[in-house]
């Protein structure tokens, strides 16, 4: 793939053991998304697929906030998706465990240096059943590009000591 630095976290320690003898080449540890083991700006991406679909209404803008605490510059995430507001979903027979809504939008409306790059809706066949893939881009990471050693640069785009 081109990736040498490939991190992974799981809650549970069985499948933190499975995963370490299935997988070499990706970094696997015990963790949870509501306090990600790793220091802040540590990853280049954060990436989930089915994850923020598990986490309650209540407790989303914790994990919203691990989330982009942990990444540098991108937040790539693959999971259901219904706009607007919040729908429950029945998951093996119980009603809170599984939930849909529009999650780019929960990121952009609580971080205001997110952009969204993309963002594809990805209908169902067999049913009225949506997924979302997006990728949200830290904007600061723009202006923190042009530094260089000793310099700033000013709004007007010219370089000052």
């Amino acid at each position: 793939m081109g990736y040498s630095d490939l991190w992974g976290i799981e809650l549970q320690d069985y499948a933190v053991e499975i995963a370490k003898k299935r997988i070499s080449n990706i970094n696997v540890v015990r963790g949870s998304a509501f306090d990600i083991p790793f220091k802040d700006d540590y990853f280049d991406v954060v990436f989930t697929s089915g994850l923020l679909i598990h986490i309650s209404p209540d407790d989303i803008e914790k994990v919203l906030d691990e989330m982009y605490r942990c990444t540098k510059l991108y937040i790539w995430e693959f999971g259901y998706y219904i706009p607007p507001g919040y729908q429950m979903i029945n998951y093996s027979g119980r009603d809170d465990l599984l939930w849909k809504t529009d999650f780019p939008r929960l990121f952009l409306d609580r971080f205001s240096d997110l952009e969204l790059v993309c963002k594809r809706i990805i209908e169902y066949k067999a049913d009225d059943n949506s997924d979302v893939m997006y990728l949200l881009k830290k904007i600061w990471v723009h202006k923190a590009s042009f530094i260089k050693k000793n310099h700033c640069i000013n709004p007007s785009k010219r370089w000052i000591k």
